[in-house]
């Protein structure tokens, strides 16, 4: 369990920073994320291919593949005489060089038999001046390529009088991926893509709950008072004036405001203002009330963790959030949960109880 929320963790924070990098004015993760998306869909394919293959081709003719699209992604060998000349060409041109290179090729393989016809995929260019070949194609049968389909029906499926199927043709030396590989991709890209939703959901904080990786060192755990605890915050920063930023695994500390509310202090704005003045703080501020159950486990950071506590709270504004708050060892974490309890308790205003320094930080 500890590896899958790592992969989310790194998914997440590959989100974070590719959010912030725009392409024809699109945001670069949302790019990313349609991509892995097609991965994990074309990876699934795959994987049904090799699921229903032999490692060897299954010998079939051109009638019995005719008009059966549930044979697609099967390995077949099929014979028949093969016309070395291109019906139809895929192409793509280049701007800069103004060259045009045909990148696939499909040519009539008819069956000695009946006549009847089906498509062959072959890359590049084939030659127009070769004669007929009598011939074993051994390949994938796969869906015909949308633009030839397009130009097959607009001839009702025949070309030179030749009637071709309009559902499958056969790619020429394609074989199935092993069911590993493409299990394992699929299985990659979903987590991928899982991992980045579950980043822009839950702001590129990823907390696994862990109560009972907690109850030994509690019992265990002896406090010093003058021990400092090194804190991070990540979650809902606030700023007087300007727009809440998210801000995840950002050094703080932690003391009671002239309004009561406890903040988890990131920084002063301005040093010459009231000091314990929530006006001139980016911080964290909950009620002491909302500190009286901090729910322990773990923060990953990358493909890093670090004991933490998660605490449900209201900002300001009245607004639901949740505030990850992490420290280097468990035991210190124990400190700071029975500190959040005192502090939850405590009606008197208390001088800053822990501070944190060293940890990175980002704006998501």
């Amino acid at each position: 369990m500890s590896l899958l929320y790592r992969v989310f963790s790194v998914a997440a924070g590959l989100g974070a920073w590719s959010r912030r990098i725009f392409i024809w004015f699109l945001p670069l993760n949302w790019i990313l994320l349609v991509l892995l998306i097609a991965g994990t869909f074309g990876a699934a394919r795959e994987a049904r291919y090799a699921w229903q293959n032999d490692a060897e081709a299954t010998p079939m003719s051109i009638g019995e593949v005719l008009g059966k699209p549930e044979l697609e992604g099967r390995f077949v060998r099929v014979a028949g005489t093969l016309i070395p000349t291109a019906v139809f060409e895929v192409s793509r041109s280049s701007r800069r060089s103004g060259r045009t290179t045909v990148e696939a090729s499909y040519l009539p393989l008819i069956s000695r038999n009946d006549g009847k016809a089906i498509l062959v995929e072959r890359s590049g260019i084939w030659s127009t001046m070769r004669d007929p070949v009598e011939t074993t194609v051994t390949g994938m049968l796969v869906p015909i390529d949308s633009k030839v389909l397009t130009e097959l029906q607009k001839t009702g499926g025949k070309v030179q009088d030749l009637p071709f199927d309009l559902e499958l043709m056969i790619e020429d030396g394609r074989h199935p991926w092993p069911l590993a590989g493409a299990l394992g991709a699929t299985i990659a890209c979903a987590l991928l893509v899982f991992g980045m939703l579950l980043g822009m959901l839950r702001r590129n904080v990823i907390f696994q709950s862990a109560a009972s990786a907690f109850e030994a060192a509690k019992a265990t755990s002896k406090p010093d008072p003058a021990r400092e605890i090194r804190v991070t915050a990540s979650g809902p920063f606030d700023l007087i004036g300007q727009p809440t930023m998210q801000l995840v695994n950002q050094p703080v500390a932690i003391a009671r405001l002239s309004t009561g509310r406890i903040g988890f202090i990131a920084g002063r704005v301005d040093d010459s203002a009231e000091s314990g003045s929530a006006a001139n703080l980016l911080a964290i501020t909950v009620e002491p009330a909302d500190l009286a159950e901090p729910e322990p486990g773990w923060y990953y950071h990358g493909f890093a963790r670090s004991p933490a506590l998660r605490i449900a709270h209201l900002d300001a504004r009245g607004r639901a959030r949740e505030t990850v708050l992490a420290c280097p060892t468990v035991s210190d974490t124990v400190a700071l949960a029975e500190l959040l309890v005192t502090l939850s308790r405590t009606p008197v205003p208390a001088v800053p109880a822990a501070s944190g320094r060293g940890n990175d930080s980002a704006m998501a």
